[in-house]
């Protein structure tokens, strides 16, 4: 009886007698557990980060073409600004159409149009295409309305949708943008 008490107060002692033959270990059970915890923790782990990163390059896609179209509707701003009023011609009223032209204040003429591939600015300086961007293109364009009010032009309103590709993650993030703007008179 002595002898089994001694070896109960080494293990709880940690210190073990001579020639008692216990050896401190974990059993193959608690092995096992464990393992299998810590495998369920790492691919909880490797899902959550995963799934990061993916938001992450979407949310990147979707700033680029976020800021692609502000771009785009800034340009579009200050050509419509720098026209004389009374030469925009873009036909009747509440139909959107792809081309806009116009003369400008300091004596040239400039055309803006989309034709699905490109929203681009034609004037005497040569072409621009507005949308210049390995990885953002324009997905459609219902371009420019001319909104009247009792014969006289008011304002124009521009209007596109771009997709940024994700070339990363094989996605495609899109955005509309619409914006009105009205001419100096």
């Amino acid at each position: 009886m002595k002898n089994g008490k001694n070896k109960k107060i080494a293990l709880l002692k940690r210190k073990f007698l001579k020639g008692q033959g216990v050896f401190p270990a974990f059993t193959l059970i608690e092995i096992v557990v464990v393992a299998g915890i810590l495998g369920l923790i790492m691919s909880m782990l490797s899902l959550s980060l995963r799934f990061s990163l993916k938001l992450k390059d979407s949310t990147g896609s979707m700033e680029m073409v976020t800021t692609k179209g502000n771009f785009v509707l800034g340009e579009l701003k200050k050509n419509v600004l720098d026209a004389k009023s009374e030469t925009i011609s873009c036909g009747s009223t509440n139909v959107f159409i792809n081309t806009v032209a116009f003369d400008t204040r300091s004596g040239g003429r400039t055309t803006l149009n989309c034709d699905g591939t490109q929203i681009a600015s034609q004037s005497a300086s040569g072409t621009f295409n507005l949308v210049q961007e390995t990885n953002v293109s324009v997905k459609s364009c219902s371009f420019v309305r001319c909104n009247y009010s009792e014969q006289n032009l008011q304002s124009l309103t521009f209007s596109f949708v771009l997709q940024g590709n994700n070339v990363n993650l094989g996605t495609q993030v899109s955005a509309s943008f619409s914006q009105t703007f009205s001419p100096r008179f």
